[in-house]
């Protein structure tokens, strides 16, 4: 991705309608052309019209997201350092609220993206992949808390570290290799 694509990207994340534009201007011709090779000619114009629509109106729980995450991980390094049963117990609900947006917007997500059977199949995996996580949570939490208890708490950055380490191996992929897909001419 282009350095001025990841900026629009940022605009549009605060909302605001040029980026999108922009955007849609970009993407517009390559995003058909590609449509048009999986759902064919007559189709592909109101694929990408779907597509942009669902962009454009999921754009606030991308916002929800963000500020979950924040949330999730500043209450879970304080969590490390805090020495005070009753500060610990606070400071746990706010983790709390950060979880709480976090995890049913993974599953909205889901339902709103996907139909069907693939919903049901995308559904299961969520589902599979979040009690995963859960069950090598805690056995990671109880192995560091045998070393020292405020260490069990680091169990909390996973879920930004795993978002960053993505983010950055979806950065270092060849960004023109999609690229090339969309804008490669429609066969006819």
């Amino acid at each position: 991705m282009k350095a001025e694509e990841s900026i629009l990207i940022e605009r549009l994340k605060k909302g605001e309608r040029t980026a999108f534009n922009e955007l849609y201007g970009i993407f517009w011709a390559p995003l058909v052309n590609y449509a048009e090779l999986i759902v064919g000619d007559e189709n592909a114009d109101d694929v990408v019209q779907e597509v942009f629509v669902r962009i454009w109106v999921g754009r606030d729980k991308l916002r929800i997201l963000v500020v979950g995450l924040v949330i999730f991980l500043l209450s879970g390094i304080a969590c490390l350092f805090i020495r005070n049963i009753t500060a610990l117990i606070l400071v746990s609900c706010i983790l709390g609220i950060g979880a709480g947006m976090i995890i049913p917007l993974s599953t909205g997500l889901v339902v709103a993206y996907f139909t069907g059977e693939y919903r049901v199949r995308q559904l299961g995996y969520s589902s599979s992949i979040n009690n995963l996580t859960l069950v090598l949570a805690t056995a990671l939490s109880g192995y560091l808390a045998n070393i020292d208890w405020h260490l069990s708490f680091l169990v909390y950055t996973l879920p930004p570290a795993t978002r960053c380490a993505t983010k950055r191996s979806i950065a270092r992929s060849s960004s023109d290799s999609w690229r090339s897909t969309f804008s490669s001419p429609t066969p006819h």
